[in-house]
C-alpha cells in the first residue's frame, strides 16, 4: 500500500529532476573605497558628517551585461573619523544599460560609537560605470551613490551621497611598476 503511494511521487520526482537546468551563476565581484558627506538627523537637531567607508559585493546572475544580478555586500564606514559602522545585506543589479547600471542595497547596520551601539537598518542606490567583465570575475567600478540609514532605538537617521572609486585604482601603480621591474 505504501508502495502505491511512494513509487509514483519517486517517479515524479525522478522525472522533474531530469527537466532541470544548470545554474549560471557567472559572479561579479567589486571592492571599493566610499567617500562622501551628508548629514545626520538626531534629536539634538542636524550635524554635517564626513563619510569614509570600504565595500565590497558578490553579485551572481547570467553571462552578459544586460543582465539583473543579486548578491551580498558588505561594508565598513566611519563618520567623521569617530565611529565604526559595519553593514552586511543584498544588493540588486539592475541593467539600466551596459556599462551604467543601477544597483539598489538593503540591509542592517551596527554603528559602532564611543557612548553607546546602534543596531539599524541601511538602504543604498549607486548608479556609475560597472561592466560585466567576461575574462574574469572581478569588474572595474566607480560611481555615485546615496545612502540612507536609521536607528530606531535613538530615532537617528543619516542621509549620505559620495562617490566610489574602485580599490584596484590604486594597487594599479604597484602592479605596473612590479611587472616593469620584473621584466
Amino acid at each position: 500500500m505504501l508502495a502505491r503511494r511512494v513509487l509514483p511521487v519517486l517517479a515524479l520526482g525522478c522525472g522533474l529532476a531530469g527537466t532541470v537546468g544548470t545554474a549560471d551563476a557567472n559572479p561579479q565581484i567589486t571592492s571599493d573605497l566610499s567617500v562622501g558627506g551628508g548629514a545626520r538627523f538626531t534629536s539634538r537637531g542636524a550635524e554635517g558628517v564626513f563619510s569614509l567607508a570600504l565595500r565590497a559585493d558578490v553579485l551572481f546572475g547570467g553571462a552578459g551585461p544586460y543582465v539583473p544580478r543579486v548578491g551580498p555586500f558588505v561594508a565598513v564606514r566611519s563618520d567623521n573619523l569617530g565611529d565604526i559602522a559595519p553593514s552586511a545585506g543584498l544588493s540588486f543589479l539592475l541593467p539600466v544599460s551596459s556599462t551604467y547600471p543601477l544597483v539598489i542595497s538593503a540591509g542592517g547596520v551596527m554603528d559602532v560609537r564611543a557612548s553607546t551601539d546602534l543596531a539599524g537598518v541601511v538602504t543604498r542606490v549607486w548608479w556609475g560605470g560597472r561592466s560585466y567583465n567576461y575574462n574574469a570575475p572581478y569588474g572595474l567600478t566607480v560611481g555615485l551613490w546615496a545612502e540612507g540609514r536609521y536607528f530606531p532605538s535613538d530615532g537617528s537617521s543619516d542621509l549620505i551621497a559620495g562617490l566610489d572609486i574602485d580599490l584596484e585604482v590604486f594597487a594599479m601603480p604597484v602592479i605596473l611598476i612590479y611587472n616593469w621591474l620584473a621584466h
